[in-house]
């Protein structure tokens, strides 16, 4: 059980890290997108286009599912301290005590088990779509300094970002498999 609860820790870590590491992208290009209307050098319409809004909507899912994997990681401990403390007085015998803290071992394990599922599944969506949303950004960042939004080549570019962020999030998904694969 600690090492489940100090695996459930380190994912608690990462999740945070990549809510973290969010937030700031989102706060950069937030600043971005403020200073640039304030001047008038740069267009900012060009670069509010469907790449750099489906972009955000995949960073702020990202957070979320960050921030759900974070809160969601309720932990078994072990035994109640009032239960050994009970053992402790004479109130249970040494026999029922074990017992007791037997049958409750496997279900502790079980749940700790269960939190660690759920969070790499999150942590890995939560990669996956912070990959998405840079991608996505990023090729709404260049539609808007080539000044293409709405013709033909902002299409085919946002088809192209969307079929790389669909590739790239299965190899995040399928990384395990592809790194026993690659391994000796």
């Amino acid at each position: 059980m600690d090492q489940q609860i100090d695996k459930i820790h380190r994912e608690d870590q990462k999740a945070v890290g990549i809510f973290r590491v969010n937030l700031l992208v989102l706060g950069i290009l937030s600043s971005a997108l403020s200073l640039s209307t304030n001047t008038n050098a740069i267009s900012t319409s060009s670069f509010l286009n469907a790449h750099t809004a489906i972009g955000v909507l995949a960073l702020l899912g990202s957070s979320v599912v960050a921030a759900m994997a974070y809160t969601s990681s309720k932990f078994e401990m072990g035994i109640d301290p009032s239960r050994v403390e009970s053992a402790a007085n004479g109130e249970w015998s040494r026999k029922d005590f074990f017992e007791k803290l037997n049958e409750e071992y496997s279900g502790w394990v079980n749940h700790n088990n269960s939190v660690h599922e759920f969070n790499a599944q999150a942590i890995t969506w939560a990669m996956a779509f912070a990959i998405c949303g840079v991608i996505l950004f990023s090729g709404g960042v260049l539609v808007g300094a080539l000044q293409v939004r709405g013709q033909g080549l902002s299409y085919a570019m946002l088809i192209g970002e969307l079929a790389v962020s669909l590739v790239l999030g299965l190899l995040v998904f399928y990384s395990d498999s592809i790194f026993e694969r690659l391994e000796p």
